[in-house]
């Protein structure tokens, strides 16, 4: 709140009643220009409600000795003619002008000599007055202007200053009272909240909610004090969770606040009023966005033609350019740093959620909302759709980069599709992003979009729906739904089958075989794989035919324990994954010959495969992968003598794991194994506590570490252990490991060794569970082909 009650006779500085929360760093930052002898017009420009005017105000007041003349406050929020502004600039200084005209010259008469500052506050609606400030420029050399606008004035010499939202907690910081009271967000919405119910105060219990309301609201001081201003009918949980819907809650600002700051929606909708028809279209329509948008989108969706014949509004690709940098600069947009990462180096442009919801009522209202959805389906599927093959290509890193930038614009076209029968939008956009989803490690997220459309099925073409199936199929493997994955890959088989699309048929087998191997039917993996295989050649796509190759080295794995011939399919993958620069399939490749590595042994080859591998996929930002490397690191750890880092590291993977929603390696026996070796050589409460300070780890961290160790093991550890040690069996284990394979009986067992029939039976039990065999036929097989007798 602001009186008009001067500071002192040299200035007409509004004195403010609360005190101002945060900002010290822009307080800091404006003083700085302020300063500058070189800086004559400083404009601070933000959308409305970002705090452009108590900022002003609180520098001014705290330059104010630097200005010998005064600092003078003219507010042009009610001046509707710019041609009155000069007449409100003298009602500021205090020139009586007795009904005659007022010319220039008396202005800059008040204004020369001593060096003054002229604060000229909400100038956005009077912008085409700025030149009568410039001429003041050339009166007055010891003038300097400090203004605020959601608008630059663009006048020669005019230094901008942008107004950031308030500093916000992040997801995991609000964990406690002093992590949650960092925000500046967060403080001031305490501190207005305090000032309605002086018994309110940040507990552990309301912080998190709290923070998630600073978060909803972007950070806008005007729209966080309405929010806290609820506080004495809504407690912090119930008030978030009716922010689903902000404008209709954000209201009730004081009584002698102006009418535009009394409202969020009145704060916006004052921006709104000051744009041309052209540019208020344009704003409309690139309000469908969620999470940002390119210059190509803006483009296609909000300057389409379809949409300016509808509308009667112009706005071709050829001006959608010039609309964008006006809106960014009446602070409606924001245009985002470009990104490097991955070749992405478009620049993106967001809207402040508070102001995009504003922007959706608009476009409802216009009777444009049907046909921009449409347009933005349409464009979501024209990004989304290549990428279902350019993901596992040499452009991996930089498709990945691409959907995860548009994923919440891809997340709202599904939701919209779902809610609005749009089926065979919603399964086109699931098959087109199954891998995505699944390479990015958002498998519960993208399990349930697929299983909602598949679920909306209004009788799409087979084609669509044979891909949602397959699509559904590979989420449901992922997450180890094996019997649902069955029925859909086996129902998306018949439907490729019958339309003849044999490069769906490959793939649908490769998805078949990695089902039937997860389910114990090696013979039938193999089978299913290398019918893909066969059609991957015939069409000469060697990409798919290395992660098909890669594919039956783990069934050879798996079924026979023969490492050789396993090794053997995992070095071709490697090889023509290599060929092709692939890192992806590369780095899947040299996982698995880390595991042939470590089961024979040589721990040190293994570290470094893994560690080569999980470098090739932290690039990608490829999280399942990393999870499986930091599992299969772990392990190797464990079993070379690194148990307090193999420790951390399961703690570490676990966490990941359940962040991704990934399920367990498929290979839990040597996991467990290597856990049980950890458990034997450390106290269990050393190991818990190392276990719980890796699910602590930051994933960064967790890296970090896991790489130091594959360092050290790959340096420190013998090529060599015994085969014993790798299963993690006793010498007593072993020793009827042998008898097993000489085909004695459990009571003949018991008669050799002297001991009870129990005994033998209990041992011989622990012995299948650690080979992870289920009879003592492929117990004594897998004896004698890894040296264990």
């Amino acid at each position: 709140m602001l009186a008009s009650a001067p500071l002192d006779h040299r200035t007409t500085l509004p004195v403010s009643l609360t005190p101002l929360v945060g900002r010290e760093g822009e307080v800091a930052a404006v003083l700085h220009l302020l300063h500058d002898p070189d800086v004559r017009l400083l404009t601070l420009t933000g959308p409305g409600g970002v705090g452009k005017t108590r900022l002003a105000l609180r520098a001014a007041a705290d330059v104010a000795g630097a200005f010998a003349g005064g600092v003078w406050f003219a507010g042009l929020a009610s001046v509707t003619d710019p041609g009155l502004v000069p007449s409100a600039i003298a009602q500021a200084l205090g020139i009586r002008l007795a009904g005659e005209e007022l010319d220039g010259d008396q202005l800059a008469m008040h204004l020369r000599g001593q060096r003054q500052l002229l604060v000229l506050d909400n100038f956005e609606h009077v912008v085409a007055a700025a030149p009568r400030v410039a001429d003041l420029f050339g009166e007055c050399p010891e003038l300097t202007v400090l203004a605020t606008s959601r608008v630059r004035l663009q006048i020669s010499g005019e230094r901008e200053h942008p107004v950031p939202p308030l500093g916000l907690a992040g997801q995991g910081d609000a964990a406690s009272v002093a992590d949650a009271m960092r925000s500046e967000a967060v403080r001031l919405f305490v501190a207005r909240a305090q000032a309605l119910n002086e018994n309110f105060a940040l507990t552990p219990e309301n912080a998190p909610a709290v923070a998630a309301i600073c978060r909803r609201l972007d950070g806008l001081p005007l729209a966080i004090e309405l929010a806290a201003a609820r506080i004495k009918v809504l407690p912090p949980l119930a008030l978030r969770a009716r922010l689903e819907k902000r404008l209709p809650l954000l209201i009730g600002g004081g009584r002698d606040a102006p009418a535009r700051q009394r409202t969020m929606r009145g704060a916006i909708a004052w921006s709104y009023a000051i744009l041309s028809d052209e540019e208020q279209a344009c704003f409309r329509r690139l309000s469908i966005f969620a999470g940002g948008f390119t210059l190509g989108a803006a483009e296609i969706v909000a300057g389409g033609e379809r949409l300016a014949v509808e509308t009667e509004v112009v706005a071709s690709p050829s001006t959608t350019l010039d609309l964008l940098a006006s809106l960014i600069d009446k602070s409606l947009l924001r245009l985002e740093p470009a990104s490097e990462r991955a070749g992405m180096i478009e620049p993106r442009y967001t809207m402040l959620e508070t102001i995009r919801e504003y922007g959706l009522e608009c476009l409802a209202a216009s009777g444009e909302e049907e046909t921009t959805r449409q347009l933005h389906a349409a464009w979501c599927l024209a990004l989304a759709e290549p990428g279902y093959e350019g993901i596992l290509g040499a452009d991996h890193r930089r498709w990945v980069a691409c959907l995860h930038a548009d994923h919440d614009n891809l997340r709202s076209v599904l939701g919209w599709a779902l809610a609005h029968g749009e089926a065979e939008v919603a399964q086109r956009l699931v098959f087109a992003l199954c891998r995505f989803w699944y390479l990015s490690g958002q498998l519960s997220e993208g399990r349930t979009w697929a299983e909602q459309a598949l679920a909306s099925d209004a009788g799409t073409p087979p084609p669509i729906r044979a891909g949602a199936l397959a699509a559904t199929a590979y989420l449901a493997w992922a997450q180890r739904d094996l019997s649902r994955a069955a029925d859909l890959i086996a129902a998306a088989l018949i439907l490729f089958r019958q339309l003849g699309d044999m490069p769906k048929v490959a793939v649908g087998l490769y998805v078949a075989g990695l089902v039937a191997e997860d389910q114990g039917e090696h013979d039938r993996a193999q089978v299913l794989l290398e019918e893909g295989l066969k059609l991957y050649r015939a069409s000469d796509a060697t990409l798919y035919a290395a992660h098909a190759i890669n594919a039956l080295g783990l069934v050879t794995y798996r079924q026979h324990g023969d490492l050789d011939r396993a090794e053997a399919f995992f070095e071709e993958s490697l090889r023509k994954s290599r060929e092709l620069d692939n890192a992806f399939a590369t780095g899947n490749a040299l996982t698995n010959l880390g595991r042939i590595a470590r089961d024979r042994g040589d721990f040190a080859r293994a570290a470094a495969r893994y560690g080569e591998s999980l470098s090739l996929h932290l690039i990608e930002g490829d999280d399942v992968r990393i999870a499986g490397c930091l599992n299969g690191l772990a392990i190797t750890s464990a079993l070379a003598g690194y148990w307090e880092q193999a420790a951390r590291l399961f703690g570490a993977t676990a966490t990941l794991r359940e962040d991704i929603g990934a399920a367990m390696p498929r290979y839990g026996g040597q996991h467990e194994r290597a856990v049980a070796v950890t458990r034997e050589r450390l106290n269990g409460a050393a190991v818990d506590a190392a276990w719980l300070a890796g699910r602590a780890l930051p994933l960064r961290e967790a890296v970090a570490e896991a790489r130091a160790v594959a360092t050290a093991v790959a340096l420190a550890v013998p090529a060599t252990a015994t085969p014993a040690e790798r299963f993690a069996l006793t010498p007593r284990e072993v020793e009827i490991l042998r008898l097993i394979v000489t085909g004695r009986s459990n009571p003949a067992i018991a008669a050799d060794l002297f001991i009870s029939v129990r005994t033998a039976q209990t041992h011989v039990s622990n012995i299948l569970a650690k080979l992870q065999v289920r009879s003592r036929t492929e117990a004594a097989a897998i004896a004698v082909q890894r040296g264990l007798t």
